[in-house]
């Protein structure tokens, strides 16, 4: 069988057949994209070296810079899309090369779910002269549309780089891989956020996590300062190591992510007890009455990382 001609993609120059590398222009923007097309991206339709080829492509057709700030810093290739409604068409139009920073800040959803919000707004403002207010709004004047176009199941148009000889996966495949990154990102979620109270949403501690926070039991209002309050009902509080003292009732905080993340439902003092006496060592969180634990039970069950909601 004969071998199939290595990819030359630098015979186009610097653009693909029918790509047009003014879409969408290269000043800032946050990618919205539907959440019905989630991970349906180049990187999990073809194989890994055709990906990388391609990526390398990007990269040199821009000498190796940033197309949005110019940086020269870990570049990525990021796709541009284009949405239309009528056809339910989702239309690969351009490969910008983007280094890190822009990246994750023009996909600000994702950066915020794995825990990079503050740094990625730091970014735009740098890049923009933004302030918080000006992101707002360029963020809510896409969220009514964003919401539209996730509600269509879309098909997707990869035809430019189809047409230069890059080959996709099966159907089957892509499907599969797409599961994959959704089940990743959900994992990486649990991992780093703990779910407050009904109507608050999650509490991100991706930061804290990456700085080596702990979690302590405060005693009194000076520990509370510097602090991540992780209960609005118990004095559980995210703090930096340096800011605690060395008598402090802490555990990493990792570990109370992982206790708050198990909830028991406790049916009474009795089965209190009974599950207290039960795997000592076992991270979780027990919803309670307040009667059924005082102070003292606390702040022991605290060292073995069961932690307690009130009811």
């Amino acid at each position: 069988m004969a071998k199939s001609a290595p990819l030359n993609l630098e015979q186009y120059g610097d653009s693909l057949p029918g790509e047009v590398r003014s879409f969408g222009g290269n000043g800032f923007y946050v990618d919205l994209i539907p959440s019905s097309a989630w991970f349906a991206n180049l990187r999990a339709m073809m194989p890994l070296s055709q990906w990388k080829a391609l990526s390398a492509y990007v990269r040199r057709r821009h000498h190796d810079c940033c197309e949005m700030c110019g940086s020269d810093k870990r570049l990525e290739a990021h796709e541009r899309w284009s949405f239309d409604e009528k056809t339910q068409v989702q239309k690969l139009m351009r490969i910008m090369c983007l280094c890190k920073m822009c990246h994750l800040s023009v996909h600000i959803g994702v950066a915020s779910q794995l825990g990079f919000r503050e740094e990625v707004e730091n970014h735009i403002f740098s890049m923009t002269g933004w302030g918080k207010n000006d992101l707002a709004k360029h963020l809510a004047d896409s969220r009514d549309a964003w919401k539209a176009l996730s509600r269509i199941s879309w098909k997707q148009d990869v035809s430019i780089v189809q047409n230069a000889g890059l080959k996709m996966h099966d159907p089957d495949t892509l499907r599969s891989n797409i599961a994959v990154k959704h089940t990743a990102l959900d994992e990486e979620r649990t991992r780093s956020s703990i779910q407050m109270d009904e109507g608050i949403g999650e509490l991100d501690l991706s930061r804290e996590i990456r700085e080596g926070y702990v979690a302590i039991l405060w005693q009194n209002d000076a520990d509370r300062l510097g602090g991540v309050p992780l209960s609005d009902a118990l004095p559980y509080i995210a703090k930096h190591p340096s800011e605690v003292g060395e008598d402090a009732n802490q555990i990493p905080l990792l570990t109370f992510i992982k206790a708050h993340n198990k909830p028991v439902t406790i049916r009474g003092k009795e089965h209190l007890d009974e599950v207290l006496k039960e795997a000592p060592g076992t991270a979780r969180r027990l919803i309670v009455k307040s009667s059924w634990a005082d102070d003292e039970l606390i702040a022991e069950c605290f060292k073995r990382a069961i932690l307690f909601s009130f009811e």
